[in-house]
């Protein structure tokens, strides 16, 4: 099996059951931001500059590598900090009072009031990516 080679910006196709796709756009530091948007078929990547972003999330990027998830395009971003993950949390498994906030490749500490409204950052395989942006977007 070839390995596809995927870079920054790329628009990635996720298929998430039946004849339904999702679209991400790759970042930096193995993360995918993931449109709002759905369809049966396949897009031209431009229809989705103007989309909004459900969420970011951290992705191994096997079923892009092995080519199941397609690269469809690919959007470039304006300036490099466009093309990290927003800010995340992370909460200390021993002490579950201290928290950090992960954002562009650092960890800075942070308490609770900090990450307020943030994501928790998460790392996911393809097929938890999937039922996350599923449960998400309702879609069953």
């Amino acid at each position: 099996m070839v390995k596809v080679k995927s870079g920054i910006g790329d628009i990635v196709m996720i298929p998430i059951g039946g004849c339904l796709f999702v679209f991400g756009r790759l970042l930096r530091d193995a993360s995918i931001a993931i449109y709002s948007f759905v369809s049966n078929e396949p897009v031209d990547v431009r229809q989705l500059a103007g989309e909004n972003v459900l969420f970011d999330a951290g992705v191994f990027g096997t079923n892009i590598a092995n080519g199941q998830w397609q690269i469809i395009g690919n959007i470039p971003f304006s300036d490099d900090d466009e093309s990290w993950s927003s800010p995340q949390y992370i909460r200390d498994i021993i002490n579950p009072s201290k928290y950090r906030i992960y954002y562009k490749g650092e960890m800075k500490p942070a308490n609770e009031e900090d990450v307020s409204g943030l994501e928790k950052q998460v790392m996911y395989k393809p097929e938890g990516l999937v039922e996350e942006i599923k449960i998400r977007l309702v879609i069953q």
